[in-house]
Parts: structure tokens; C-alpha cells; sequence
């Protein structure tokens, strides 16, 4: 069995997302401030939007994980706003948008080919292609009826031989050609 990791043409799209949602975070402590706790909510908008700015950094540099840097954001505005619903609110949008942008994987066994794109799951049989063929970082599905899926492999997260694979798929199209053939 074999797992292919798709590199995602979305360039950076959860950095993207974390870094709208604390910056609206940010802008929200500061909207929703009363005259008692002002500086707290001046420091926790600034905290918040130094945050979003260098998302990349505490994601990517410092490896920080995402649920952490949302734990910590939420607690900046439950001090800040003194809201457990807001703070719950951003905890969950968090969690649900870290969720939204799974890599995409394709999952090819003696039996099927998966391919998963976020929650997606699409499941093909290997009497529906007519070749499948691994060539630098490109894997190329072509279906019987003239369909082609194109997807380039990360490289990094995928340690693939691609002489081995390609005899595997070719070995798989033509004995599952040669049971259809006698049918």
C-alpha cells in the first residue's frame, strides 16, 4: 500500500486564516471594551495583532502548535472582554478552520485508490483507469472514459521509489485488465 501526499496549491491558506481571526480578535477587544479595563483592552487588541502578524513565525519558526496558540488567544480575551461566550466562540472557529485545510493524501492498495482532499473522499476501483503513472513528483490518473487527474506530490512527506511504484500500478492495471477481458 502505498500514501501520496498532495502538495497543496493553496499557498499558506491556514496561516492566512489564523491571522484573520486574531486580527478580527484583536479588532473586536477593542470594540468591545468598557472604560474599567481600557489599557487591558488596548494590550490585548496589541498582543493579539503582534500575534497575527507573526503567525508565520510562532507557526513555522518556533513550531508552536495551533491549539496552543489558540488556548492562549483565548484567554487573552477572556481577560481582555471578561466574555466566556466570545472566548468559547473563538476557541471553536479556531478549532473548526485548523480542521477546514487537511492535506490531501491519495491512499492506492492492491483493492482501490483513495483520494482524500480535506473531508472529501473519493473512492475508485483500478478497472477505472487505464494508467497511472509516477514521473517527477507528478502522479498522472488517467480514466477509462478519458478523465485525467494531475496531482503533484510533496516530495518531503512522501519518500516514494518511483520505479517500484510504477511496476506496482502497471502489474495491477494488467492483471485487472486481464480478469475484465475474460468476464
Amino acid at each position: 500500500m502505498y500514501t501520496l501526499h498532495i502538495k497543496e496549491s493553496r499557498p499558506q491558506l491556514e496561516i492566512t486564516l489564523f491571522r484573520a481571526l486574531l486580527a478580527f480578535a484583536a479588532l473586536t477587544s477593542l470594540v468591545l471594551k468598557t472604560n474599567s479595563n481600557y489599557l487591558i483592552n488596548v494590550v490585548a487588541a496589541l498582543l493579539l495583532f503582534c500575534a497575527a502578524v507573526f503567525i508565520e513565525f510562532l507557526l513555522v519558526k518556533l513550531s508552536m502548535r495551533k491549539f496552543v496558540l489558540l488556548i492562549v488567544a483565548s484567554i487573552i480575551i477572556l481577560v481582555a472582554n471578561h466574555s466566556i461566550l466570545y472566548s468559547l466562540i473563538f476557541l471553536i472557529v479556531g478549532l473548526l478552520s485548523s480542521n477546514f485545510n487537511q492535506s490531501s493524501q491519495i491512499f492506492i492498495s492492491r483493492d482501490l485508490i483513495q483520494l482524500k482532499k480535506g473531508f472529501l473522499k473519493n473512492t475508485y476501483h483500478w478497472n477505472e483507469f487505464s494508467n497511472i503513472i509516477l514521473k517527477d513528483e507528478l502522479i498522472t490518473m488517467d480514466f477509462i472514459n478519458n478523465r485525467l487527474i494531475q496531482l503533484m506530490i510533496d516530495e518531503k512527506a512522501t519518500k516514494i521509489n518511483e520505479a517500484e511504484f510504477n511496476q506496482f500500478c502497471s502489474g495491477l492495471l494488467i492483471s485487472n485488465q486481464l480478469s475484465t477481458d475474460l468476464s
